[in-house]
């Protein structure tokens, strides 16, 4: 009963984060930063989790990938990895990066 409890959250959480990730490629213009922000803000995703693609991040996308290829052979089509997951996985990318120490220090204007 614990590991299909289990099981059945993990299947939610994961169709939730395939959902943010294909409406960040449905949507040009909009960023992991505002997908997040709308989903914490309309489905109560924790923010203490910093948003689903936050999230992702931070379980790494290959593994997401990798496990809901699993539930969708076992649930159906609904779990099928989006294109945007399958892209970052092969690529290594996250959704959120890492600003360089560059990007931290100010540039100098005389050059």
């Amino acid at each position: 009963v614990d590991q299909a409890n289990t099981e059945g959250f993990q299947r939610i959480l994961l169709r939730v984060i395939n959902e943010a990730a294909q409406g960040l490629s449905d949507e040009p213009e909009s960023d992991p930063t505002t997908i997040d922000s709308i989903l914490i803000q309309s489905l109560g995703f924790p923010i203490f989790r910093g948003g689903p693609l936050r999230y992702a991040d931070d379980l790494g996308i290959a593994s997401l990938v990798d496990r809901l290829a699993v539930y969708s052979e076992r649930s159906g089509s609904r779990l099928i990895p989006c294109e945007e997951l399958q892209r970052r996985a092969e690529a290594g990318e996250g959704f959120y990066t890492t600003p360089t120490e560059d990007e931290f220090l100010p540039q100098s204007r005389a050059a």
